[in-house]
């Protein structure tokens, strides 16, 4: 059954050649437009390959030789959670927490429940004045992230470095086995960045990041232990795959510029908000589906899924979702499992080139800090986001029950982005028009 089968009846076409034929076949239609299938802004894959399509992999076993296994956290947010209701109901189905700290007041009652049942644990949104308050029992087995970072509010690296340095006295003591900063591409993609936008961004930080604690004179294996990346995934599947390929590729690239690892940098991913609809709840599991089995085939090092309502019976199946791809289709035990694919492979490299780019543009300007505070990274985000708010208007993306399909008819489109996509980025552009 595994013989080889014979081609050689069949005529032999050059692609141009090829394509030339099929277009008269369709009456001067060309095949790469009729089979060209939706696809990202700037991002685009022929429909077919040749031969000499299948060379251009610059990814192939991105992961080496390790599974493609992840770390499953379940959501808790300090504000509304019940140590004896959610906290207890879910821990038997988690690998460890990622705790909203947002109020304060409950973070000193949850996390040392937390860490009680938990060794990872995922800080966000945490105050760097409530760490030192925290009394907490911190074994050698437990580790994760403190979630902090400075660079993202400060105006020059000397008050981020301030900041580090309080941290790390912390650390010393309890957090040892926790990474201190976050770059926080997430964040860029909720504000409307595209794919190789958000990319390039992130390298920006992290390079700006590695000078500075290169400048404190951190060792080599310190400064990238104590940084990692968190993202979150969109409903372009085989892109959001490739784009955390991307990243892994890109982030040893701009380690290898400063002279650091070879180490591979946590990457952290939560489903989005971004393309969610507020009108019929039940869809986001489907939309879930989809970015949990891309942040997987992707090769994501932590995953936290966004429930989708603060219960504890969301929270349940939001994990079930992972759970499943898990321990039943047992995504965890293959080795990059993209790896090898012709579509895959190549949108990788196109996605890695555009967002190096992008990243060499920022660097041109000064720098992550100079480009942010000029206003730059945000027209560049701006101007992506309306593109995307257009494109749902007119229909070019098609989200049901968010842009179509709605139940409720009477919703005006202008609408539209209170109610599913952007729902952070409707508030910005309210605010752009004066409106409250």
């Amino acid at each position: 059954m595994n013989q080889p089968f014979d081609f050689s009846p069949f005529d032999k076409h050059s692609k141009d050649e090829w394509i030339r034929k099929v277009t008269t076949e369709l009456k001067g239609e060309n095949p790469k437009d009729v089979l060209q299938w939706q696809h990202v802004k700037d991002l685009f894959v022929e429909p077919m390959y040749f031969a000499e399509d299948t060379n251009r992999s610059i990814t192939h076993n991105i992961h080496g030789t390790r599974a493609n296994d992840w770390v499953n956290l379940a959501l808790i947010d300090c504000a509304t959670a019940s140590v004896k209701g959610d906290m207890e109901s879910i821990s038997d189905f988690c690998d460890g927490y990622q705790l909203d700290c947002r109020n304060e007041s409950r973070v000193s009652a949850i996390v040392p429940r937390a860490l009680e049942s938990k060794d990872f644990i995922h800080f966000k949104n945490l105050d760097p004045a409530l760490l030192n308050q925290l009394e907490v029992d911190i074994t050698a087995s437990h580790e994760g992230a403190l979630g902090f970072g400075p660079l993202m509010t400060a105006s020059k690296h000397s008050d981020a470095e301030a900041d580090i340095n309080r941290i790390f006295e912390r650390k010393s003591t309890h957090f040892e086995n926790f990474s201190i900063i976050t770059i926080p591409g997430n964040e860029f993609v909720d504000q409307g960045a595209s794919i190789t936008q958000e990319i390039g961004i992130a390298l920006a930080l992290l390079a700006a990041y590695y000078e500075l604690l290169g400048s404190m004179g951190l060792d080599p294996d310190t400064i990238v232990r104590e940084i990692e990346l968190s993202t979150s995934l969109g409903q372009d599947y085989f892109h959001e795959v490739a784009k955390l390929r991307a990243y892994r590729h890109l982030l040893s690239l701009v380690q290898e510029s400063f002279g650091l690892g070879p180490f591979d940098t946590r990457i952290n991913v939560s489903t989005s908000f971004r393309y969610k609809s507020t009108i019929e709840i039940s869809n986001n599991l489907i939309r879930n589906t989809v970015e949990v089995l891309a942040a997987t085939v992707g090769g994501c090092d932590t995953l936290c899924i966004q429930p989708l309502e603060k219960t504890a019976k969301s929270l349940r199946t939001a994990l079930n979702v992972s759970n499943l791809l898990k321990e039943e289709a047992f995504m965890g035990r293959v080795m990059d499992p993209s790896g090898g694919s012709y579509y895959i492979e190549n949108l990788t490299a196109i996605i890695a080139q555009k967002s190096w780019v992008f990243f060499q543009e920022i660097e041109s300007l000064g720098g992550f800090l100079q480009a942010r505070h000029s206003g730059w990274i945000d027209q560049q985000i701006s101007q992506n986001r309306k593109w995307l708010i257009d494109r749902m208007n007119d229909n070019s993306i098609n989200l049901i029950n968010v842009n179509r399909y709605r139940k409720d008819s009477n919703i005006a489109h202008s609408d539209l982005f209170d109610l599913g996509i952007f729902r952070l980025a409707a508030t910005y552009e309210r605010e752009d028009r004066g409106e409250a």
